[in-house]
């Protein structure tokens, strides 16, 4: 009877250590990467008609930290300069980005679709303003 007292404490007590060690105490364990930060859900639109100035655009933004989500062309192709349409009450997202392309173009229209924080209308500007964000 004493030894499955005995038996029955020790197995209580080693299971105990394990679960500290598996849930806290990961000692010698490498640090978790710091994650990835999420700065909106981008929809980026050609607005100029040059093929490829969309995904130039995007790539500024995604460096920035931006979540590109759709790149497509717009609807139509007289963008003079770039446009940056915030789909939420929350323009927060659509500021960040005017600041992130240096564009004081940042405008409020929701379209009933809550699938974007943001949308931008790529213009005949984006060399300059991919040319003036290159860090």
């Amino acid at each position: 009877m004493r030894y499955v007292y005995y038996g029955s404490v020790t197995l209580l007590i080693g299971l105990i250590i394990l679960f500290y060690f598996l849930t806290n105490g990961k000692s010698g364990a490498e640090p978790a990467l710091p994650p990835i930060p999420h700065i909106g859900s981008i929809q980026l639109l050609n607005g100029c008609g040059t093929p490829g100035a969309a995904q130039i655009i995007a790539e500024l933004l995604r460096n920035k930290g931006f979540d590109v989500k759709e790149i497509a062309n717009a609807p139509d192709w007289n963008y003079k300069s770039t446009l940056v349409v915030s789909r939420t009450r929350d323009m927060e997202t659509a500021r960040l980005i005017g600041q992130a392309l240096d564009s004081r173009s940042v405008i409020l229209l929701r379209n009933g679709s809550e699938l974007f924080d943001a949308t931008v209308f790529v213009g005949e500007d984006y060399l300059r303003i991919a040319d003036a964000r290159k860090e």
